[in-house]
């Protein structure tokens, strides 16, 4: 009987069988293989910290530019949304900016500071907007496409 027993704890197909040592035996190449490269696994995470620091600078340059105070700021996922601030001086902005041109990006920046001082969209956001960035339609023009492609 004792055979028997020993025999249960063999590694059988889906290794749902497994004795201890066959189990941590799996999870210890488990764990190699997650950390066995390591450039390549941290690489592109680190590549998307650096764009994501370079943009949140690029904020807080033009929110010294616009005299605004930033209370808190994100990168983040965002479904719907390029952007989104709040009257205690939180901005959020999406992640997918990180790769759009500078010029795309800074007018979405822009237009969302501006919101600290002009809550709407009316006459004087709209000077202001172009005495910030000159002839920014088209930019509009961009984004739109943008949103248009994220839809389908």
């Amino acid at each position: 009987m004792a055979s028997g027993k020993k025999n249960q704890n063999k590694k059988t197909g889906n290794g749902a069988n497994l004795g201890f040592e066959e189990k941590r035996w799996q999870v210890a190449n488990l764990i190699w293989k997650i950390f066995s490269d390591p450039i390549s696994s941290i690489a592109p995470n680190m590549k998307h910290r650096r764009k994501k620091e370079a943009f949140k600078k690029r904020v807080l340059t033009w929110a010294d530019k616009l005299e605004v105070k930033v209370r808190s700021l994100y990168v983040r996922p965002m479904k719907n949304k390029w952007a989104s601030c709040s009257t205690k001086g939180n901005l959020n902005f999406n992640y997918e900016l990180l790769s759009f041109d500078a010029e795309v990006a800074d007018y979405v920046i822009c237009h969302e500071l501006l919101h600290f001082s002009v809550p709407n969209h009316g006459k004087l956001w709209k000077s202001l907007m172009r005495v910030h960035l000159g002839e920014y339609e088209h930019l509009e023009v961009v984004l739109s496409q943008r949103s248009n492609r994220r839809a389908e």
